[in-house]
C-alpha cells in the first residue's frame, strides 16, 4: 500500500480525501458550493447523491458523491447542486428543502 501523499486519493490515503484539505491544526475544510468560501466542515451541511436520490448527510460520512454548503447559502447552492454532484437531469430537491425548513424553524 502506498503511503498517503498529497494528491494520492487511493486506499492508503488517510487525509482529507479528494475534495478537501486538512489544515495544520488537523481541521478538515470544505468549499461551499453556493458562495465558494472555504470553512471547517462542521460549519457546512453535506448532501449526498445515492442511487439518484438526494439525502442530507449531517455527519458528513455517508457514501456517495456529496456537496457541501452553508445553510445561509442554501438557495444558491440548490440551484448549482446538479452540477456539483455531476448529475444530468432533474433532481428531487424536496428532501433537502424539508430538512432546511425544519432547521430554519428550530432557529
Amino acid at each position: 500500500m502506498a503511503p498517503a501523499e498529497p494528491g494520492n486519493t487511493g486506499p492508503g490515503n488517510t487525509g482529507a480525501g479528494a475534495t478537501g484539505r486538512v489544515a495544520s491544526s488537523g481541521i478538515a475544510f470544505r468549499t461551499c458550493i453556493g458562495c465558494r468560501k472555504r470553512d471547517p466542515r462542521g460549519s457546512l451541511l453535506r448532501v449526498v447523491l445515492r442511487d439518484g436520490l438526494l439525502c442530507v448527510d449531517p455527519q458528513g460520512v455517508e457514501p456517495g458523491r456529496g456537496a457541501w454548503f452553508h445553510l445561509e447559502c442554501a438557495e444558491r447552492s440548490l440551484r448549482g447542486l446538479p452540477a456539483a454532484l455531476r448529475w444530468r437531469g432533474a433532481l428531487d430537491l424536496a428532501p433537502i428543502r424539508a430538512f432546511l425548513a425544519i432547521e430554519h424553524d428550530q432557529k
